[in-house]
C-alpha cells in the first residue's frame, strides 16, 4: 500500500506509480523495499526512505535508483 492509502486519502494514478516502483524495486533488487509485519511495514512505508536498489544489486546504475526512489516518494506530488 502507498502512504496515502494508509492515511485513507483519495488515490489516483500516482498510487499506481508507487505500486509500480515497489514491483520494479523487487525485480531489480531481489527484495521488497520495505519488509516486516503489518505494523512495521506501515511505519516503514509512512516514515522511512527505502535503501537505493543498487545497495542490494551493485550492478544497477544510479539513474535506476533515482527513478525508483522517486516513484516511492511519500508525497504523491513528488512522484513521476
Amino acid at each position: 500500500m502507498s502512504p496515502e492509502q494508509y492515511q485513507g486519502s483519495p488515490v489516483d494514478e500516482r498510487t499506481d506509480i508507487y505500486s509500480a516502483a515497489v514491483i520494479a524495486y523487487e525485480i531489480l533488487a531481489g527484495r521488497r523495499p520495505f519488509t516486516g509485519g503489518p505494523g512495521v511495514l506501515k511505519y516503514q512505508v509512512m516514515k522511512e526512505t527505502a535503501a537505493p536498489p543498487s545497495d542490494l544489486e551493485p550492478r544497477l546504475p544510479q539513474e535506476i535508483d533515482e527513478v525508483i526512489l522517486r516513484g516511492l516518494a511519500k508525497q504523491p506530488s513528488d512522484r513521476h
